[in-house]
């Protein structure tokens, strides 16, 4: 039996996470929502699959994470095989495209810092909330969703000036990540940042399809046998 966490789990690619892990009946899912109520599409498939428990615990919220860690405990007997941190804060609107030569006019400072707070640091907080189950788990792997937006080579290569906070955070977690592979290698860790290309969801309209069509064609982000 593996068992599986999976944050942001409440739409998009985390809950199409869960719902293609719950059709192995063996498996224990446990999708993160920042809240049950408003997690529509993702109560129905708990419902109707006793392998997936829903837990409420918010990225940017430490304690929260650490209490959903213990409740992942209690029904594993401690154990936890792979972390999926897939949250994100991507923005929207005018300010989200704007280029980063005039982030200071439509773009404030609180803008950059929340990008950093949820994508980057949100994500070293739950994998730190859930290094214990995830140290005594059969599989210990740990899967950041990471982005092309946020590959050097990339962003030189198309010349994408646009998502600028967004782009920056998702560079930060790939770091993070590698960090990660350094530190717990000699543990039998994999930690590997993943960027699962082009994704229809909320944030991925016509218009945006279209301005990011350069960062289509990339491979995953990292090499499990790099890191």
């Amino acid at each position: 039996m593996r068992s599986w966490a999976i944050t942001g789990a409440a739409r998009g690619i985390g809950l199409e996470f869960v719902r293609q892990l719950a059709l192995d009946k063996e498996d224990l899912v446990f999708a993160m929502v920042r809240n049950k109520e408003r997690a529509t599409h993702l109560i129905p498939i708990a419902e109707a699959n006793q392998n997936v428990l829903v837990l409420e615990a918010d990225a940017t919220d430490y304690e929260a994470l650490k209490a959903a860690a213990s409740r992942v405990s209690e029904v594993t007997g401690g154990k936890l095989d792979v972390i999926i941190t897939n949250h994100a804060r991507t923005g929207s609107g005018t300010r989200y495209w704007t280029p980063i030569t005039q982030m200071c006019v439509y773009c404030n400072m609180w803008r950059i810092a929340i990008a950093y707070r949820v994508n980057t640091v949100g994500a070293m907080h739950v994998i730190n909330a859930f290094l214990p189950p995830l140290r005594a788990g059969t599989m210990k792997h740990i899967v950041a969703i990471s982005s092309a937006a946020g590959d050097l080579d990339l962003v030189l290569r198309s010349r994408e000036n646009l998502l600028a906070a967004y782009a920056a955070s998702k560079a930060a977690l790939n770091i993070v990540i590698a960090k990660y592979a350094a530190n717990l290698r000699s543990e039998g860790f994999m930690c590997v940042p993943l960027n699962p290309g082009m994704v229809n969801t909320d944030e991925t309209s016509v218009a945006a399809r279209a301005s990011l069509s350069p960062l289509l064609p990339v491979a995953p982000l990292g090499s499990t046998d790099a890191l």
